[in-house]
């Protein structure tokens, strides 16, 4: 049988252990809709109580005692960086020896086509002249290159909270006559620190120029989010769906 681990970057700031309360819950539902009653736990990378290898031996040693075989790990990540690249894989490689489970690492999240239809469908919320897609930034150009080559996908222009080109740069750019109107979209999972000043920078921006800016709203915990993250989590190899049709089998028998 088949269990799950969810990890997520982790943060000190409440609302964010907040909305990661909420989006399990809403996992674990939408599993639960579909005939799945498969333990979802989640793993902070950084800034939990224990490191993460740990954090998985622990839930492997629980979870091997109800009978569970394999642990599917999937970070929560939307692009490649350090994080997903190398401190993971490096924890998930520690806690290996000691794990009763089977340990898969899944792809990161930010790596499914679904992700791109949800991202098109909010700025579709709010049509405009351009698109802008803000991420992060990366030392990594691995992480660079997929942010560019999702906002080609989108039609939008990239843009940079921690490196450059950053977002007063594009807007400039962009902004010609009082007619433009630029959407801009946060390529963040969860609203918090960064995503709270990348709203002020927007309307500080505002005051400075003549297009029209509209601020999205990060992902977030929605329906249309967790609808991704469960096909992502459901979407395996055809031995692992014997084993998951198997587990639903023989608790809906119970």
């Amino acid at each position: 049988m088949i269990a799950y681990l969810l990890v997520v970057h982790g943060s000190r700031n409440p609302t964010y252990g907040q909305q990661l309360h909420k989006l399990q819950q809403l996992i674990m539902e939408k599993f639960r809709s579909q005939g799945f009653f498969t333990p979802i736990a989640m793993a902070y990378l950084e800034l939990g109580d224990q490191p993460l290898s740990v954090k998985i031996v622990n839930i492997t040693q629980e979870y091997a005692q109800k009978g569970y075989k394999i642990l599917k790990i999937l970070p929560l990540f939307l692009l490649s960086g350090t994080h997903v690249l190398e401190d993971i894989p490096k924890e998930v490689a520690i806690s290996r020896p000691f794990s009763p489970l089977k340990l898969e690492l899944m792809a990161h999240l930010g790596q499914n086509q679904n992700l791109i239809s949800l991202l098109q469908y909010k700025y579709q919320q709010q049509p405009t002249t351009h698109r802008i897609l803000l991420t992060h930034g990366t030392k990594i150009p691995q992480g660079n290159q997929e942010s560019e080559k999702i906002a080609q996908q989108l039609k939008a222009q990239i843009a940079y909270w921690s490196i450059s080109p950053d977002l007063a740069t594009i807007i400039n750019q962009l902004s010609n006559s009082f007619s433009e109107s630029i959407a801009i979209l946060p390529y963040f999972l969860f609203s918090g620190k960064i995503t709270e000043a990348i709203a002020n920078e927007t309307k500080k921006i505002q005051k400075q120029t003549n297009s029209k800016l509209q601020f999205i709203p990060p992902l977030g915990v929605t329906p249309e989010l967790i609808e991704v993250i469960v096909k992502v989590m459901l979407t395996t190899p055809s031995e692992d769906k014997k084993l998951q049709n198997h587990q639903r089998k023989t608790i809906l028998e119970r």
